[in-house]
């Protein structure tokens, strides 16, 4: 079974992370295609980044390291980005945001 989010998307919150900008952008850009009714996966997420190719992984990276993206696998075993909500965000070695 397939999670979706059952929160609004984008949280304003991510402004206050410190961040990359890549990061930051790579949020938004989840944020926008969950919104849209999208599951982003690596080659959707790969055809609507407009930075550069290779910041791409090193940002979602980064995400994850704050908690504020989840890396789920569909039925088929191919990996997913979801948003979580900034309740679970954490700084990188285990404290609140």
């Amino acid at each position: 079974m397939e999670i979706e989010p059952q929160y609004p998307v984008m949280d304003t919150q991510i402004f206050n992370l410190g961040l990359t900008v890549e990061a930051t952008s790579a949020y938004i850009l989840i944020c926008s295609l969950v919104g849209d009714g999208k599951r982003p996966d690596w080659p959707l997420l790969r055809s609507a980044w407009v930075g550069q190719p290779e910041a791409l992984e090193p940002s979602l990276r980064e995400l994850g390291l704050y908690n504020v993206i989840s890396f789920l696998a569909d039925p088929r075993g191919e990996e997913r980005f979801w948003p979580n909500p900034a309740s679970l965000w954490r700084l990188p070695g285990g404290g609140d945001q």
